[in-house]
């Protein structure tokens, strides 16, 4: 049985990943190279997470994730 908090472990996983997104975005704003697909790498699974949960909420996190990860690409591109 699980119990209250390892149920919302996932909250964790979720910050995190886009933590690690902000923190790469940084990072790597050199590499030319390894930037996109980082940070496409990082944010996708984030999408198409939110999207799947079939909620209105999860519609506008979709929103959301979609939004900051064009905000990181074209931060990227006006460098």
């Amino acid at each position: 049985m699980l119990c209250r908090a390892d149920s919302k472990l996932h909250y964790i996983a979720i910050f995190t990943e886009i933590g690690a997104s902000v923190v790469a975005s940084s990072l790597l704003a050199s590499d030319k190279k390894l930037y996109k697909p980082t940070i496409i790498m990082l944010m996708v699974p984030l999408i198409i997470y939110f999207f799947f949960l079939g909620e209105w909420y999860g519609y506008v996190l979709t929103l959301f994730a979609c939004t900051l990860t064009w905000v990181l690409l074209y931060g990227r591109q006006q460098r």
